[in-house]
């Protein structure tokens, strides 16, 4: 089975974010053409000024901010969820945090 050249994009993306946070990016992944990452809470705020200020990645636009539940989950039990948009690179990439019950954000 082949890549196709918007997976392609994005794993590069993904790398380019990696390259830029290494101890912050806790995961990724691409699947169905869009780029998921599980980011460190602590580097979040960096993470999210970079995407937006920095030319290679300009994710001017915030979608969407949901959470998800995961009672049966050990250790951290909510995900927080924010979904970005570059207008500028026709990309939208979905970060999550993974915050326990007393943690705020």
């Amino acid at each position: 089975m082949s890549i196709s050249p918007l997976d392609e994009e994005l794993q590069d993306l993904a790398e380019e974010i990696v390259a830029s946070h290494k101890k912050a990016v806790v995961e990724w992944a691409v699947a169905h053409q869009e780029l998921s990452m599980i980011v460190d809470i602590k580097a979040f705020t960096d993470i999210v000024r970079s995407l937006r200020d920095e030319a290679q990645f300009h994710f001017k636009q915030l979608i969407d901010v949901t959470a998800v539940d995961w009672p049966g989950r050990e250790g951290a039990r909510f995900d927080v969820v924010y979904h970005f948009l570059s207008l500028k690179h026709n990309q939208r990439l979905r970060l999550k945090l993974r915050v326990d019950e007393d943690e705020l954000v």
